[in-house]
Parts: C-alpha cells; sequence; structure tokens
C-alpha cells in the first residue's frame, strides 16, 4: 500500500503546476504530440544479458498513452490493462487560459462518459484555491490549496510536498500518511541533461533505490527505460514519440 501511495503522489502532480509544462514535469525535448509506454518484466538470458519477458500493466505500472497540446499540457491519458488487452483507466483534460487544469472526463472502456468534473478556483499570488465538482450530482468531491514558488513549481497540496532544483526538477516528495506522524520521502536524481538516474524511496520502515538507465532518441527522449532495484534489473519499458 505503501508504494501504492507513493506512486499515487507522483500522479497527482499531473497538471498541477503553473507556468511549468508537462513536456518539462515529464523529461521531454522538443514538441511532444503523443507517447506511449509499454512495460515488461526484466529477465537475464544464459549470456547474462538483460532482455524482455512477460508484458505487465496497469494503473501503477506504466502501461499507458499520452496525448499534449501544442502547449505542452496532457489532454488524454490512457493506462491499460495487462498486456495492453483493455483499458484500466481512461482521462480527458481541459484547460483555461492560464494553463490550469480546469475539467476532468473520465471515460468508460466504450469511450463514453463515465464522470465529469470542473474546478472552480480563485487565483492569488503563488496560491490556488479551488473546488472540485461532479457536474452531474452537483456535489463537492474535493476541496484544493495549492500553493507555488515564485517559478510556477506545486510544493504543497494537502498532505503532499514538493522542493525542485534550479532547473525545476523535482528532487524531492514528502507524503504525510493522513492521521499519522509517518511520512514517505522520495528524493530524486538526475543526470546534466536532466533525465532522472535514480530515485530513493524512504518510508517509516523501508527504503528502497531505484536507479535507471536509458536509450535514447536524437532529441534526447528516452525510448528505452530499465528500471534497477537496489541493483537488480526489474523492469524494461520501451516508449514510442510522436512529435508536432
Amino acid at each position: 500500500m505503501k508504494k501504492i501511495l507513493l506512486l499515487f503522489a507522483s500522479l497527482l502532480f499531473i497538471s498541477c503546476s503553473i507556468n511549468i509544462t508537462d513536456w518539462h514535469k515529464d523529461g521531454l525535448n522538443k514538441k511532444v504530440r503523443v507517447i506511449q509506454d509499454r512495460t515488461f518484466l526484466a529477465e537475464l538470458n544464459e549470456e547474462g544479458k538483460i532482455i524482455k519477458g512477460k508484458e505487465i500493466g496497469g494503473l501503477f505500472v506504466g502501461n499507458q498513452k499520452k496525448y499534449y497540446n501544442k502547449k505542452g499540457l496532457v489532454t488524454e491519458k490512457i493506462i491499460y490493462q495487462d498486456n495492453n488487452i483493455g483499458i484500466d483507466t481512461h482521462k480527458k483534460f481541459e484547460y483555461d487560459k492560464k494553463g490550469i487544469c480546469i475539467k476532468r472526463i473520465k471515460l468508460d472502456s466504450n469511450g463514453d462518459i463515465w464522470s465529469e468534473h470542473i474546478f472552480k478556483y480563485k487565483k492569488k499570488p503563488n496560491r490556488i484555491e479551488g473546488t472540485w465538482i461532479d457536474v452531474k450530482d452537483k456535489i463537492v468531491l474535493q476541496k484544493d490549496t495549492l500553493l507555488y514558488d515564485k517559478r510556477g513549481n506545486l510544493i504543497k497540496n494537502g498532505v503532499l510536498s514538493y522542493r525542485y532544483d534550479e532547473n525545476n526538477n523535482l528532487i524531492e516528495s514528502i507524503l504525510v500518511y493522513h492521521g499519522t506522524d509517518h511520512k514517505s520521502i522520495t528524493s530524486y536524481s538526475y543526470d546534466s541533461r536532466n533525465i532522472p538516474t535514480k530515485m530513493v524511496q524512504n518510508t517509516s520502515n523501508r527504503e528502497m533505490t531505484r536507479e535507471f538507465a536509458y536509450k535514447l532518441d536524437r532529441n534526447n527522449n528516452w525510448i528505452e527505460k530499465i528500471e534497477y532495484q537496489e541493483g537488480v534489473p526489474k523492469f524494461i519499458t520501451e516508449r514510442s514519440i510522436q512529435y508536432y
């Protein structure tokens, strides 16, 4: 569950900052239109070479497809089930002229609207106070108070807080478990190209280190990622990229 909460914290980070594009938060160079990831278990063959094993999927694994508009904001996200058979989650997002997400639509497996939520907010210096409302039932789903630094990075959202380096790369996220004193602290390291190379997750009872190795395309966007956990290869993710 703690692993899921840590990954959930990273999901909340999507599309919440102001003046910072989703291209930047997703570590993408140039004008990317679509990315699609497929994740496999990593295995070693008889020669000790890392090879792809069984394809896996689901909300917290990585088999996904994202669409970006020409301003670099995510407009649609599809997460697939195991082996890309069926859709786990399908969402669309709409933004106002300030680049703030004001509508999120969840679709069912047939592409029909399952739920529709709108975000009504007041913007103050380095602060947004808003409410998510269900369009159909007219009920308040969630109230958010979002705090930002001077560069437009999200630094506080409820039980989540974030820190960044001088290049606006996320270097630390802290999740405080509701109703407890327990925290999960995740730190991130990058190479000279601002590509994430290491992630260390600390909870109340364990520490996990993840390291990443990549193959890059001509735009220095990764098209293959190998994830190591405590030095052992665990996952291989292949990425296809379409540009504007």
